[in-house]
């Protein structure tokens, strides 16, 4: 059918440039309805709650935007008012259904309400406020809290108040992990519980303090050679084997570290990965660049090895997920990275660290290569796992997390962790928060953190007591020359793509393009040179986001284009609604190149006439947060037709056969977004 539609469409067009603007523009002419859609299609709730569902009509300018709400089921669920908000009444199926008053177009969606449950304890935790004691100490009763965990998910959590329980222990007579166990009894019944403390014996007096040294970084993204401020990864990878020497010191990335540079990509970040297991990193959160290439090859990295030893890598709100249902599961996803890792330290100080990535960035990500996971709500899983490591002795936990401050702040994690560490927003950031530390490093190996914390074994409090910021320029200070394995490796793996990476794309750029600009606007005419060359001449246009980075003037290496394009993303083909792409053309993100054969004027758009483009995978495939296609919510999930060239290959390949690497003069000002074959403005509604 789209086929059929794009040759009513072009004709349509033809016609409608020849008037050079939009036909009819006389303000009393009717707007009818041609459509409406929901923002959900399958919901469950209990009996007693409720939903505000949004219906969107199509186009936006509809003169008659009236709807009516109905249930196929009353009993179930009703709309008290015609204003989308539907109660849940008792437990059965129901259809929601929109209906629009002009042109009575419908929209539907399949509500499953439940019976509220009954309340039935599963188990309870105890945890302790205290988790270091002395030989000789006995175990202080008055420390326990316990939460009680119920068989349904539609109780959370709940601390317990005024329970009878019994806990037998006698004085510590041994230093070590010990268990603490006994019984809570709720109505007479018993729950079990056990969790471990640590004993220390320093010699007949234990010490005020136990000290940590936490080592800090985020967002490396693939920086393996110094660049300005960017101290490389020779440098990065020397400084964590160091500190992997010092006694009660751990090493923490926040995720983001391998894509980047053709120096990482080309190994698919395989050579940060060995430097990083060399160095002894204790353990890295994984980030939304990290999907890149997809779960395949992420899982691969999460279980490689070298020199006997594999990075633990954090992923504790990674769970299972059905893309056709959109429906989260129960597992979390052990082989993309475990939820928590602990580490007993030389002075017997027992740490944890909880590892996220932020909820929402499962949008950053081609959809995709997601369809079988989803990111949970990060954070009550950290909240969670703290709980669990405060169980298992963890006297200080650590949040390592991918995401920004922003995302975690407010949210009351001074009651669960002693230090939260964030990324992926790539700012330089250190707050302060009800007592509680949080602390971002920059990106591409800028800076490292460096913070000294203390446990003190009287009050049982955890506190910062300094932090370092290490940079390009310092981080030499720590170390007295460059590891040569590091070196050696570095030098391995350069070699597979050296004669690449050096390869000049152009030699007479006297400007340099920005990466949201001209950058961005020449890939869209590489995209669309390309997909004409492949026979799809009446693509209208061609879509893609702004690039990673500046290209520089002078010259282009393979390299300088690996930098502003690291992706692999695979340009598809295909038919969409005019709607779709009014709405891309008035995204300052987006970019676009017009297929140059409807000459410089303005063309008129029908919203429901579908059109041909030639689109990044990341762009078509974009979901929202509820995993529905937003960007272009007329596609299908089947794309027409690809490109047999990922997008760099394409931009690699028009400059060469322009021959711009044999002296041609690659000008700035023919690719800004003023020129008319990039001026999105041109392209107006009918």
């Amino acid at each position: 059918m789209k086929n059929k539609f794009l040759k009513t469409i072009f004709i349509t067009l033809a016609v409608t440039l020849s008037s050079c603007g939009p036909a009819n523009s006389t303000p009393s002419k009717t707007i009818t309805v041609t459509g409406v859609s929901l923002d959900i299609h399958n919901l469950t709730l209990y009996a007693g709650e409720s939903h505000d569902f949004v219906a969107t009509i199509e186009p936006d300018n509809a003169t008659n935007k009236e709807v009516t709400w109905t249930s196929s089921n009353p009993n179930a669920g009703s709309f008290a008012q015609n204003n989308g908000s539907f109660s849940a009444l008792a437990a059965g199926n129901t259809t929601v259904i929109v209906s629009t008053r002009d042109g009575g177009f419908t929209d539907t969606c399949e509500v499953t309400v439940k019976a509220i449950p009954a309340k039935v304890i599963d188990h309870i935790v105890a945890t302790s406020s205290v988790l270091v004691y002395n030989i000789d100490d006995t175990f202080d009763r008055n420390t326990l809290i316990f939460t009680a965990y119920f068989t349904d998910e539609y109780y959370g959590p709940e601390v317990l108040t005024g329970v009878r329980f019994d806990v037998q222990f006698q004085p510590f007579d041994s230093a070590g992990q010990k268990i603490v166990n006994g019984a809570v009894y709720i109505d007479n019944q018993a729950y079990e519980f056990e969790f471990y403390v640590t004993v220390v014996d320093s010699g007949g007096g234990q010490p005020a303090t136990l000290g940590l040294t936490v080592n800090a970084f985020n967002d490396f993204h693939g920086s393996i050679y110094p660049d300005g401020n960017q101290m490389g990864l020779a440098k990065l990878g020397t400084f964590l084997k160091e500190q992997s020497k010092k006694p009660n010191t751990i090493s923490l990335s926040q995720g983001d570290d391998w894509q980047g540079s053709i120096y990482s990509n080309y190994n698919r970040g395989r050579l940060i990965n060995d430097v990083y297991a060399y160095a002894r990193l204790n353990a890295r959160t994984v980030g939304n660049h990290d999907f890149d290439w997809g779960v395949d090859p992420l899982e691969a990295n999460t279980a490689s090895s070298y020199d006997g030893y594999t990075t633990p890598v954090l992923a504790a709100n990674v769970y299972d997920y059905t893309f056709s249902t959109k429906t989260a599961g129960n597992t979390q996803q052990s082989s993309i990275g475990v939820p928590t890792v602990t580490y007993t330290l030389q002075n017997g100080l027992k740490v944890g660290v909880v590892g996220i990535i932020g909820e929402n960035q499962i949008t950053s990500i081609t959809s995709s290569y997601t369809e079988s996971i989803c990111f949970k709500p990060h954070i009550p899983i950290i909240k969670e796992y703290a709980t669990s490591l405060r169980q298992q002795g963890c006297s200080i936990v650590i949040a390592c997390c991918h995401t920004g401050q922003d995302d975690v702040l407010g949210n009351g994690l001074e009651d669960y962790v002693d230090l939260v560490l964030c990324g992926h927003t790539h700012h330089k950031e250190s707050t302060v928060e009800n007592g509680l530390h949080y602390y971002q490093y920059a990106a591409n190996g800028e800076y490292i953190g460096q913070i000294e914390m203390e446990y003190n074994t009287s009050t049982h409090k955890v506190s910062v007591t300094n932090d370092v910021t290490i940079n390009a320029y310092t981080v030499s200070d720590y170390y007295t020359s460059i590891d040569s394995t590091i070196n050696n490796l570095i030098n391995t793996y350069g070699t597979q793509c050296d004669s690449e990476a050096n390869e000049v794309l152009a030699n007479n750029v006297p400007n340099y393009f920005s990466s949201n600009n001209a950058a961005a606007n020449l890939m869209c005419n590489a995209m669309f040179d390309q997909a004409v060359n492949e026979g799809h001449k009446d693509v209208l246009v061609a879509i893609c986001n702004k690039a990673r980075s500046d290209l520089p003037s002078s010259s282009w290496t393979y390299a300088d284009l690996y930098r502003s394009f690291p992706f692999d993303n695979t340009v598809y083909i295909e038919s969409v609604k005019g709607s779709d792409i009014l709405k891309e053309a008035s995204v300052d993100g987006a970019y676009m190149y017009i297929n140059p054969s409807y000459g410089t004027s303005t063309i008129s758009i029908n919203r429901n006439s579908y059109y041909k483009v030639a689109v990044l995978d990341y762009l078509l495939y974009h979901t929202n947060s509820s995993r529905y296609y937003n960007y272009f919510t007329s596609f299908d999930g089947n794309p027409d037709a690809s490109l047999s060239l990922n997008y760099r290959l394409v931009l690699r390949k028009w400059l060469k056969d322009n021959r711009y690497n044999a002296g041609i003069e690659l000008n700035y000002s023919d690719y800004t977004s003023s020129n008319s074959q990039f001026n999105r403005s041109r392209l107006q509604q009918a």
